[in-house]
């Protein structure tokens, strides 16, 4: 496990350590989400609800995502760029922001309206809140933190995830987007660069690929982390539908191999 130890011990009484699952959306944080939850974690009260592109769940909170939008406001409102647009309309920017690509080394505050919410969220201890937003905002979640979390980091091939997101941009909520395949991909670099050179130098992390927890063997690393078992049943390899992708940028695959690494996953061709 790559750790930079956390100074907290696990929920005391319980010996189970919350945790947030943070990676770029389309990438696997359903399923991992999904098999903590299963075994007693609290994701929320208002969870979106499965549909085709999730049929087992996306174990994302409502409330979760609003205020990590809210967070996004300050840095987002008034940038160029998709999915950045000008306007008073705030129903413009509603549930875009996963897709939002914020440059490393821009600050992310907490205004001090939102932290009640934040606060109250994160007393609810064991919890496993999970949302792409995360790997931008966690510097304000950190500010209400009652004990340490773990921080799971879930990815896999930048190619797979960048066609898994343009298949959700048919969806209603992303259609004006008009979003690129090139987008997508920048997404995905931008979020695992952000936890890679920002977020993973304090608290305990544990890196899985998708394939490692379809299969299992990732499952052992995020257990020692939280301290319990978590639902192997859960995931369902007939879920896997991604295909091969080609043609990926350069910063893509050294962020790719360097999260390759720390999952101690080998590669397998463009998987």
């Amino acid at each position: 496990m790559d750790v930079a130890r956390a100074s907290s011990r696990p929920l005391e009484g319980t010996g189970r350590r919350s945790c947030f699952v943070l990676g770029c959306g389309r990438s696997g944080t359903s399923l991992l989400a999904g098999a903590i939850a299963h075994a007693g974690y609290f994701c929320g009260d208002d969870l979106i609800a499965a549909r085709e592109a999730n049929p087992r769940g996306f174990f994302e909170d409502r409330l979760v995502n609003r205020l990590n939008e809210q967070i996004l406001d300050p840095v987002i409102l008034g940038r160029p760029g998709p999915p950045y647009r000008t306007g008073s309309d705030p129903m413009t920017y509603a549930s875009q922001r996963w897709l939002a690509q914020l440059p490393v080394g821009i600050d992310v505050e907490l205004a001090d309206d939102l932290r009640p919410e934040l606060e109250a969220l994160c007393a609810r201890e064991p919890f496993c809140f999970k949302d792409p937003r995360f790997s931008y905002t966690l510097p304000a979640w950190r500010q209400c933190l009652r004990s340490e979390p773990a921080y799971l980091c879930v990815f896999r091939q930048p190619g797979r995830t960048a066609a898994s997101i343009l298949v959700e941009a048919t969806q209603p909520y992303l259609r004006d987007l008009e979003l690129e395949r090139s987008a997508a991909l920048a997404v995905w670099t931008l979020m695992y660069r952000h936890i890679l050179e920002t977020h993973r130098s304090r608290g305990a992390w544990v890196f899985v690929h998708y394939d490692q927890i379809l299969e299992g063997n990732g499952l052992e690393r995020v257990e020692e982390a939280l301290g319990t078992a978590v639902d192997r049943s859960f995931a369902d390899p007939a879920l896997n539908r991604s295909v091969d992708a080609e043609d990926v940028p350069a910063e893509a695959l050294a962020t790719y191999a360097t999260l390759c690494r720390l999952a101690g996953y080998e590669q397998h061709g463009a998987r």
